[in-house]
């Protein structure tokens, strides 16, 4: 690694990559690095404010398995337009296991956002967004004052038509408040197995769960 780690950190620590994590500092290349240079796939955020001004972007072909880790403590504030965190899979077929492409299971399962606290200054921030990813699992989160809070994407840049998109979604326990737009947006996608549940939705301008131009 390019950064040297805390011994006692449990995987990565966005600290030990440079982020400040003072509310004025820009966080956002010492989170990116976090994501691709964990050792073992978690990426920590220590109690904090920690201030991006652009997405992170998570290529899970690249990255592979990996779990953001807020402790209910981390807090992630989106001073820019889009999304947080964007988690990019490689999965567009069915959720039978049997179409899966060699090494996607393994390597892009289940990725996580556990205890993370998101918010935004912008407008046009977002919370997280998914696309063609297997599992995605947001657990004990809290996503307010953002545009939408998840939204479910074909990371497709025309945006003609549904396409496949994620597949077997837990959203547990978590609170999504206070949004400018949808709660939970399904937009332009063809998902199934979709499981909300146990969350504090409410207060979001545009509905707590919006499906627009989507099979479900």
């Amino acid at each position: 690694l390019s950064a040297t780690l805390s011994a006692t950190a449990h995987g990565a620590s966005v600290r030990d990559f440079g982020a400040k994590g003072d509310g004025q500092a820009d966080d956002t290349e010492a989170i990116r690095r976090a994501a691709r240079e964990t050792p073992d796939g978690t990426v920590d955020f220590p109690r904090g404010e920690y201030r991006i001004t652009e997405t992170i972007r998570i290529e899970l072909e690249h990255t592979g398995r990996i779990s953001l880790q807020g402790g209910g403590v981390g807090r992630v504030i989106m001073t820019g337009p889009g999304p947080a965190f964007h988690f990019v899979g490689t999965h567009r077929r069915s959720a039978s296991p049997s179409t899966f492409e060699p090494g996607v299971f393994e390597g892009q399962r289940m990725p996580q956002v556990d205890g993370l606290e998101v918010t935004g200054t912008h407008p046009e921030a977002d919370g997280i967004e998914f696309s063609y990813v297997m599992q995605p699992t947001v657990r004990g989160a809290l996503i307010h004052r953002v545009r939408h809070g998840i939204r479910f994407t074909p990371n497709n840049p025309d945006r003609e038509r549904i396409v496949t998109s994620n597949r077997n979604v837990i959203i547990a326990d978590s609170h999504i408040y206070d949004c400018l737009g949808a709660g939970v947006f399904f937009d332009m996608v063809d998902l199934h197995q979709t499981n909300i549940t146990g969350n504090h939705i409410s207060y979001c301008k545009r509905g707590g769960i919006r499906l627009e131009r989507t099979s479900i």
